[in-house]
């Protein structure tokens, strides 16, 4: 994800990584953090970046400064967090076998579970939100 003259990228292995791209001929390292499981997906929201960190969950940051992001939250999901987004009251994780988790993020520190969707017999696999509705896949788990 791009915003500005900033990526955000979930770098699998090498974690969530944060790249100034203000001279696309020499992008530069801003920071990064390593997730405890392979950073599958990210978003990001205001100053705060969510990213899905398969068998590590949820892992909220603050990237709001030009320095190495901030780790706010962890917060461990039943399955394996494969993608997120945000729409800034709430969090929504693609969580593989255990479906769709949504988490109240007014605190960004704390989130909080405040609703499931499961979809019985495949899973899911990335999510995006527009307005009250959520689009789930569920290929490739």
């Amino acid at each position: 994800m791009i915003s500005g003259t900033v990526a955000y990228l979930a770098d699998a292995d090498g974690g969530f990584r944060m790249i100034d791209l203000s001279s696309p001929g020499e992008p530069v390292d801003l920071g990064y953090n390593l997730t405890p499981g392979q950073a599958l997906g990210v978003a990001v929201d205001g100053g705060l970046a969510f990213v899905a960190s398969e068998t590590g969950g949820l892992r909220v940051l603050d990237v709001s400064s030009v320095s190495p992001p901030k780790v706010l939250a962890r917060f461990r999901t039943t399955g394996d967090a494969r993608s997120a987004t945000a729409d800034g009251r709430f969090a929504y994780v693609a969580d593989a076998y255990a479906g769709l988790l949504i988490l109240d993020i007014s605190a960004p520190e704390n989130p909080a579970p405040i609703g499931t969707f499961d979809l019985p017999n495949s899973g899911c696999s990335a999510v995006t939100v527009d307005g009250d509705t959520a689009y789930l896949t569920n290929t490739g788990i």
